[in-house]
């Protein structure tokens, strides 16, 4: 079961914690060229200087991973309120009663704790959280970061997995970012739901897209 909040590599490399920003916050890399660990925070328990620091670990690093944190439903929200207002999420055939509606709940259980049979139209639609995809694209005001926490987790597998778009533009050759110069790309949650189940309308929006931190991405990689 996975709680996801959105705010307009699969395991840790070695090496030791390094000390960064102002306020000596502690990182491990995840991946050489984006994801970082960040240890020693209780983000139920940050202060603002503490949030700056972690906020310019984002804006470089894009992913973010908090081990062994207590949250609940309203305190994810109350950390993920910290980055900006948050969407509430699209209810679905899959949305469970009594969910807040600023949380994505991702689960093969139901609200009674029942395994959901794979051929449950709620199961088929929650598979579609298994392509690759990015939060919220599919939105007129895509959301900033989506901030997820697992609740509960299988012994082995069901892992998420995680890519830079960031990182694919910068890799792209030259001409094929001038080519990509003023394009419009259509990200579709019709069209990616419409794969298993019913979707919704697709909006569009230009790409590729430019973050805060002022380095492009691929955004019009669904």
């Amino acid at each position: 079961m996975i709680r996801g909040s959105g705010s307009s590599a699969r395991r840790v490399a070695g090496g030791r914690l390094r000390r960064e920003g102002t306020v000596a916050l502690e990182t491990r890399t995840l991946h050489p060229r984006f994801g970082v660990e960040i240890g020693g925070v209780d983000v139920t328990r940050v202060d603002d200087a503490v949030f700056r620091d972690i906020v310019g670990a984002f804006n470089a690093h894009s992913l973010l991973l908090f081990r062994d944190q207590a949250l609940t439903d309203e305190r994810q929200i109350a950390f993920s309120c910290r980055f900006g207002p948050l969407e509430t999420t699209l209810r679905s055939i899959a949305t469970q009663a009594g969910i807040l509606p600023q949380i994505a709940n991702l689960s093969n259980v139901d609200a009674e704790d029942r395994l959901i049979p794979p051929e449950d139209r709620r199961a088929v639609y929650q598979a579609a959280n298994q392509m690759w995809h990015t939060d919220s694209s599919f939105k007129q005001v895509p959301a900033l970061a989506s901030l997820l926490s697992a609740r509960e987790v299988p012994a082995e597998g069901g892992e998420t997995e995680f890519a830079s778009l960031r990182v694919a533009y910068e890799e792209l050759p030259e001409s094929r970012q001038r080519s990509l110069e003023g394009r419009v790309a259509v990200h579709s949650f019709a069209y990616s739901r419409g794969l298993l189940d019913a979707g919704l309308l697709p909006p569009e929006h230009a790409g590729p897209r430019c973050r805060r931190s002022g380095r492009r991405w691929c955004g019009g990689i669904p």
